[in-house]
């Protein structure tokens, strides 16, 4: 993430990172917009997506309706410890609105089976991923069940080498 509370936002490290990514073509994870608290900063940030034509490689970490206005087909993650009624419902509210929505659990707190129900109660455009997984036989338990996992050995996963 990036520190919003000031600084000139066309050398900022969100830029960077940004430019970087757009380089690299991967996508970018966006989190602590709480500290954007001007329609300025605001401003500065979308200018930077739109300036790399990244639009479509941004998830959001946190729902804000500013992101909302600006881009009717933003994507949204929910980064949580399990699937409470609570993640699902903000997760279907937030799809509700048209938004994708990845809620990403950490597969600890949840069985496959959960997983499964889940899944099976989701609109469309909502999907589970879970984190943190570094052993191939968990990796591939969860595989057919989640749009994505998170891995801190994700080459050694993807090759079967634990």
């Amino acid at each position: 993430g990036s520190d919003w509370s000031g600084g000139p936002y066309k050398d900022s490290q969100f830029e960077r990172n940004y430019s970087e990514c757009k380089r690299l073509g991967i996508g970018l994870y966006i989190d602590k917009i709480d500290n954007i608290d001007s329609d300025k900063k605001w401003t500065s940030v979308f200018t930077i997506i739109k300036k790399y034509n990244m639009t479509r490689n941004v998830t959001w970490l946190s729902y804000n309706p500013k992101i909302s206005a600006w881009d009717q087909a933003a994507k949204f993650a929910i980064v949580a410890f399990d699937l409470s009624e609570n993640v699902i419902e903000s997760a279907v509210s937030i799809a509700n609105a048209g938004h994708d929505v990845f809620i990403n659990v950490n597969h600890e707190n949840c069985t496959i089976e959960q997983i499964i129900e889940c899944n099976s109660k989701l609109p469309a455009n909502v999907c589970i991923g879970v984190w943190t997984i570094d052993d191939i036989i968990t990796f591939e338990q969860y595989k057919p069940y989640v749009c994505a996992i998170t891995s801190n050995k994700i080459c050694d996963a993807m090759t079967n080498k634990t």
